[in-house]
């Protein structure tokens, strides 16, 4: 069972949790992922839980959670607590443009790399934004920024819940976030994602598959319900005098085609409308998952060899993908091994299938 430390936002250290009846972790790579936590009531630990405070597992911070339900059940005899990850503080913030003629017509706009891109929206929103009560004094930015992932990413935001532009930001840059604690700075640090590649042939190759003794139960899913692949994109002006610009990274064409429009009404630069359109279709590929239980061994150890936001090699069935880790679900219960459910699928062009096969796939 984990040990969880009891902490402040700021960090102090209140107390540890080292016999729960059970934890659910959802940990999740681009979006804010969920807990619940059961302890007995006669839990002597219990009484200091409270809202806000932030359960850490000992030695993992980027597991951390947030306290935001906890229900005393006397019929049951016990304790549930709920809540998010850390980056489910950013779930109280939403993008609020700058104030003045900036020409930006009401919006918040930058142009830079994905990760400067998201730090922007968290700096203006949560760290230094125009309104003193705003501010988050608990959060911090990475101190340096290392200007990773996508370049040249247009992005606008106008009233936007800030953890779904930064998911939507991660989609197009095929990266993830993370509020983290720092105990050296005694600080919440929001934290770029780029991901790793394990799919190459360095020594840090991850294959997932049930040849290799460390998957069952594989569910392979595809779905094109909610997929588009063409962009009707309009821009400034109206009526006959309106820009409109069509997006169609893929060429496609008749049957299928599929379509959405786009309003970007303050914009008349056809890049940036491009942009805009590219970005709504990243959010709209074709779903494909795989989900499986996933058995820790000794070459393929949770944590160490491989972890969220990871970009493996998966068999299952018919085919071999390379896929990123999007999900982990933890289950940790008093007397059992801890049991994980991955979710693979899908970096921002779709995965990519390599091979597909009738029969089983040998894989050196």
């Amino acid at each position: 069972m984990l040990a969880l430390h009891i902490l402040t936002p700021e960090l102090t250290l209140l107390g540890e949790i080292a016999d729960c009846k059970s934890l659910r972790l959802q940990r999740r790579f681009r979006e804010v992922g969920d807990f619940e936590m059961t302890l007995p009531l006669a839990h002597p630990m219990q009484e200091r839980l409270a809202r806000d405070l932030i359960l850490c597992p000992v030695g993992a911070p980027q597991k951390a959670m947030l306290i935001e339900e906890i229900t005393r059940d006397e019929g049951t005899d016990s304790v549930s607590v709920r809540g998010y990850t850390l980056s489910g503080l950013l779930r109280r913030r939403i993008c609020v443009p700058p104030d003045g003629g900036s020409g930006s017509f009401g919006y918040d706009r930058i142009i830079s790399d994905a990760e400067s891109v998201m730090r922007h929206y968290v700096e203006n929103n949560v760290i230094a934004p125009e309104s003193s009560a705003r501010v988050m004094d608990c959060v911090a930015l990475e101190a340096e920024n290392g200007h990773r992932g996508r370049e040249s990413v247009a992005w606008s935001a106008r009233f936007e819940q800030l953890d779904e532009l930064l998911a939507a930001v991660g989609a197009y840059c095929d990266a993830g976030y993370a509020l983290i604690p720092d105990f050296a700075r005694g600080k919440l640090v929001f934290t770029y994602l780029p991901g790793r590649d394990r799919t190459g042939t360095d020594g840090s190759c991850v294959i997932f598959g049930a040849h290799m003794g460390n998957v069952s139960g594989t569910t392979s899913a595809q779905s094109a319900k909610q997929m588009r692949n063409a962009a009707i994109v309009g821009g400034a002006g109206e009526d006959e005098n309106r820009l409109f610009l069509s997006v169609c990274p893929g060429g496609e064409s008749g049957l299928a085609r599929r379509e959405l429009f786009v309003d970007a009404g303050s914009r008349d630069d056809p890049k940036e409308l491009e942009q805009e359109g590219a970005h709504r279709l990243a959010e709209k590929g074709l779903s494909e998952t795989i989900r499986a239980s996933v058995i820790d061994t000794p070459s393929c150890r949770y944590g160490v060899h491989w972890d969220l936001g990871d970009l493996v090699t998966v068999v299952a069935q018919d085919a071999q993908m390379r896929a990123r880790i999007t999900q982990v679900q933890e289950s940790h219960e008093a007397g059992r091994a801890p049991a994980l459910e991955v979710v693979f699928g899908e970096p921002a062009g779709g995965i990519e299938r390599i091979v597909k096969e009738r029969t089983r796939l040998a894989v050196r």
